[in-house]
């Protein structure tokens, strides 16, 4: 019996993990990614007083014009490696017609849990009150179920000023927009039709509070060790809400509260002692298939989803966390 060959190049697995995207995980737009071609990446922190300070400009027609200092200090971080992998036994996948199906919906699977993985991480990051100072970040004593007493418009238009930036993003999670969007506040602000319905939607909200989009954490996951009784979180806090000015294609240099550096570099090379087919890195995610003769009956395939990125605050100015809005 010959050596089993997997149905599809690693390239175009590649290229399926970075297009498989489900809409339900919100950290690429809630935390934009940069690609890098280096594993270590450095970038400056400027002040946010240095920025906003008027240096006088005027100078005599033969004179020298002032000097416009900036003060800033250097970050470098490095990329860290995350991936999964899966075996196949060659036995499944010769025998019926859907071996490939098999070998794409491993693809599909692992990278699932790579990106719930990465939706935990960013969540973590945006939304850790430790990660915010004293005048980005407020403590609710009234939450926002509470439809008499809170004042969710007053709350973020506090939060937009307290920004360095005009947010463009809110972030919240589902049970917190659901008291959001109910909010007798918020339905009379919008009026008419809406306030017949009764609810709110995402685009209305973004509009009357000048964003660019409302994202909704929705995502689940199971907290729970293999075996024992599943206990499902929410990834995105209850009750905290980020109002943020995260640019969707961030410049190399430019201001902003967090983004994400992903390694994207190709990395082509050719099947090693072990039978590994070329591994393909697309939007630096790399997929890499190896035939195991030595394992079951008949061998197994052994298919890996890995990356390198690393999630980091810029400007943690650039953003404002509410905390026990629901």
């Amino acid at each position: 019996m010959g050596q089993y060959t997997p149905t599809y190049h690693p390239e175009l697995l590649a290229e399926h993990a970075v297009a498989y995207r489900q809409s339900r995980f919100i950290a690429d737009e809630a935390c934009p990614v940069s690609g890098t071609d280096s594993k270590l990446v450095k970038y400056y922190k400027y002040t946010r007083a240095d920025a906003n300070r008027i240096t006088d400009d005027e100078m005599s027609p033969d004179g020298m014009p002032n000097q416009r200092k900036f003060s800033k200090t250097s970050v470098e971080v490095e990329v860290a490696p995350h991936g999964l992998f899966d075996r196949l036994p060659i036995t499944d996948l010769t025998g019926s017609n859907d071996g490939g199906d098999l070998e794409m919906d491993t693809v599909e699977d692992l990278t699932d849990d790579i990106l719930l993985n990465r939706e935990k991480r960013v969540a973590d990051l945006l939304m850790t009150p430790a990660n915010y100072g004293s005048a980005n970040k407020v403590t609710l004593s009234t939450p926002w179920t509470n439809q008499t007493s809170s004042t969710p418009i007053q709350t973020i238009q506090t939060g937009q000023r307290a920004c360095a930036l005009p947010p463009n993003i809110m972030v919240m999670d589902r049970v917190t927009w659901d008291a959001f969007r109910i909010h007798p506040d918020i339905l009379d602000r919008l009026g008419g039709p809406t306030r017949k319905a009764g609810m709110a939607q995402r685009d209305q909200v973004a509009e009357m509070f000048e964003l660019e989009k409302v994202l909704i954490g929705e995502v689940r996951y199971n907290s729970a060790n293999p075996g024992a009784t599943e206990a499902y979180s929410y990834i995105w806090p209850q009750g905290r809400v980020l109002l943020a000015h995260q640019p969707q294609t961030p410049r190399k240099k430019q201001l902003m509260l967090a983004r994400t550096y992903r390694l994207n570099q190709t990395n082509n090379g050719g099947a090693d002692a072990e039978g590994a087919r070329p591994g393909e890195r697309r939007g630096g995610f790399l997929v890499t298939q190896v035939v195991e003769e030595q394992r079951g009956t008949a061998g197994t395939l052994f298919i890996k989803v890995a990356h390198e990125e690393k999630s980091v605050h810029v400007a943690t100015d650039a953003g404002y966390l509410i905390s026990s809005a629901a």
